[in-house]
């Protein structure tokens, strides 16, 4: 099965998301906006190449929860089952595609807690122990800065 998705869709979804999330809960773009002027001031510009070394917890996790809340692709390239496997009741023959279904996985209360259908960064954030107001939490991504959760894609997607 052949399937491709430019990723300029996916770019230009993700940025339309974002617009539209920051025009419907302007509390969350005030503090982003905040961040970015307490971290970086107003007196320069972000570059892109110095924000590996900059701290913006917030911002990271608007960016997480726009990827949660409305995904780019509900669905994602299916993966190949490698041999037949059982999975709770079902039978899976070597060969099936599988779907992994973002949206399921994306709000699924278990993960997320029960206020899935807000528009919530915070759910990704925790109190710093290091003095700050507050940091990713240590699940969010891994010691690389690489995303550990699966509906954010592994690697280097956000």
């Amino acid at each position: 099965m052949d399937i491709e998705f430019s990723s300029n869709f996916q770019t230009s979804t993700a940025l339309a998301y974002f617009i539209f999330a920051m025009t419907l809960y302007p509390r969350v773009q005030q503090k982003a906006h905040e961040e970015l002027d307490q971290v970086i001031g107003r007196t320069q510009n972000p570059m892109f190449s110095g924000m590996k070394n900059l701290r913006l917890p917030y911002i990271r996790a608007v960016v997480k929860e726009i990827l949660r809340w409305n995904p780019p692709l509900p669905v994602i390239v299916p993966r190949i089952a490698l041999e037949d496997d059982w999975y709770e009741n079902y039978f899976i023959p070597k060969g099936a595609a599988i779907p992994e279904n973002l949206w399921g996985m994306n709000y699924d209360k278990d993960v997320y807690g029960p206020d899935v259908e807000e528009f919530r960064p915070e759910r990704f954030l925790q109190e710093s122990e290091k003095g700050d107001e507050y940091e990713l939490k240590p699940d969010v991504e891994n010691e690389d800065g690489h995303n550990s959760y699966a509906s954010f894609g592994r690697g280097k997607a956000i």
